[in-house]
């Protein structure tokens, strides 16, 4: 249940944390269902939120609310000549705007989150915005730290999981996040 999945990740959510990730040991797209929903709830109580998609094979975020997007964060952190501006969307009627993950294919971004621009670009949503969702790719427990960037600067992080998630996924995935000294709050 989408509401109570809601509520349960804002009860874990202080009033100072202001970035907060999602990520998952899969992608099966329930976190960019929890994301867009915590937005609106944020949006309606009167709050300036962004969605940063950093999956860069993704467009869940522009077909759901229905924003075409000229650039986005591939293109941003690929091209100086891009800058922040050019990536913000708005989502009409809501307070609430949408950073896509852009137009550059997934098998040229590797190594695009450790770009300087990203935590440029992370610094300037923090100043600018009430919320800042990051929707953080599926994490891979037998690699390095390529999304260090996005956990170094989060305030908070939630574990997205199905409720068959297999429990030694878990542990494995828990055991990543703690090495990595990620605020895991759920």
């Amino acid at each position: 249940d989408i509401k109570n999945a809601i509520r349960k990740v804002n009860v874990h959510v202080m009033s100072n944390q202001k970035v907060i990730e999602f990520i998952t040991p899969y992608g099966n797209g329930e976190q960019e269902i929890l994301i867009a929903n915590l937005s609106l709830m944020y949006s309606q109580a009167g709050e300036r939120v962004v969605i940063l998609d950093t999956k860069f094979n993704s467009t869940a975020f522009s077909s759901t609310f229905n924003v075409t997007t000229q650039y986005g964060l591939s293109d941003f952190l690929s091209h100086t000549r891009i800058g922040i501006s050019n990536i913000i969307e708005s989502v009409p009627n809501q307070n609430i705007d949408l950073i896509s993950a852009g137009k550059i294919t997934n098998s040229k971004t590797n190594n695009l989150i450790d770009d300087p621009r990203m935590e440029t670009l992370l610094v300037n949503l923090k100043e600018s915005y009430d919320r800042v969702l990051i929707n953080v790719p599926k994490i891979n427990v037998r690699s390095g730290t390529s999304n260090q960037r996005l956990y170094d600067i989060s305030d908070v992080s939630f574990l997205i999981c199905d409720i068959g998630t297999p429990k030694r996924i878990l542990v494995k995935t828990m055991n990543v996040l703690s090495r990595w000294k990620v605020n895991v709050a759920g």
